[in-house]
């Protein structure tokens, strides 16, 4: 078999050509089908053509644009010539590190492929490592973000990302077509990993996701929302991070609650990953309005 297509060459016919013979025959064939190539350029467009699909496409502009001001040489490339190249981002330390990124993950593709042996990117941080955050938001904090979200579009999108714990992309993005019965789907062209996601809907949740919602101002939104509810030093993805806590608090399992994330990272192993296809869509429901009741009593608790 020849190529990533898998093409089938037939070499010979058991038992008249011997088996030696047909190795011999498909070596030959297999150094004529791959030839590699150490081009930068061309190796630049082959890798940016096969991750085109797979990457969403901000990453992929991102990478595009790094790798396109990339001009040394793959197969000799140095340390000493990356750093020079990262160089030209010290004074933006944000566009340093996806530079940082988009280089690796280049000179990583380029060592499966077997276009090169080895890269001097392979055991090196990225130039400008960020804490991880931690800030999970208080009962009094979600009351209060709660309280200064009732209008369209912006504040809904704050309350659907406090009762689902998704990613801000896929609520913004939401279409009514996606909505469907009592769950709504999320197609895997928005989705962190191009892997489909389906969610069920409970009723507050239902009530705040009536897309489409087009906002002109996001940090403005933002920070007019701070302004309004006195919460400060949060932003919407501590939203996640949130739900995922509380949801471990009411003591709803790991696994369902990955399952609502869409986190693949955790508990699932690759084994299981692969063949368990339940959709776990009654068990994430009753997480989802487990978290909703919680969230509830908060917001309707009587003052002491």
């Amino acid at each position: 078999m020849v190529g990533k297509e898998r093409k089938k060459i037939t070499v010979g016919h058991y038992p008249n050509d011997k088996l030696k013979d047909a190795r011999n025959v498909a070596k030959g064939v297999l150094m004529q089908s791959h030839h590699p190539t150490t081009d930068t350029a061309t190796l630049r467009e082959e890798y940016l053509e096969e991750v085109k699909s797979r990457l969403a496409d901000k990453t992929y502009q991102g990478y595009k644009t790094n790798l396109e001001n990339f001009e040394f040489e793959v197969a000799s490339l140095t340390l000493k010539e990356a750093r020079s190249y990262l160089e030209q981002y010290a004074d933006a330390p944000q566009n340093q590190n996806n530079a940082f990124r988009a280089l690796r993950a280049f000179l990583n593709w380029c060592i499966r492929e077997g276009h090169i042996e080895h890269h001097p990117l392979v055991r090196i941080p990225e130039p400008n490592p960020k804490p991880s955050r931690d800030r999970v938001l208080s009962d009094d904090e979600l009351k209060a973000i709660w309280q200064h979200t009732d209008f369209h579009p912006y504040g809904h999108i704050v309350r659907c990302l406090m009762l689902s714990g998704q990613r801000l992309s896929q609520i913004w993005k939401a279409d009514p077509k996606w909505i469907e019965d009592d769950v709504i789907h999320f197609p895997k062209e928005i989705m962190k990993g191009k892997e489909s996601h389906t969610i069920p809907l409970t009723l507050l949740l239902a009530e705040h996701l009536q897309p489409p919602f087009q906002c002109n101002s996001w940090s403005k939104s933002k920070v007019r929302l701070d302004k309004a509810c006195g919460v400060t030093g949060w932003k919407l993805h501590d939203l996640r991070r949130t739900f995922a806590t509380n949801c471990a608090k009411l003591g709803q399992p790991i696994h369902i609650v990955e399952q609502i994330l869409h986190h693949r990272s955790g508990t699932v192993s690759g084994i299981v990953k692969v063949y368990n296809r339940y959709s776990y869509l009654d068990e994430m429901k009753i997480a989802l309005e487990a978290h909703e009741n919680h969230l509830h009593g908060i917001f309707t608790a009587r003052a002491s």
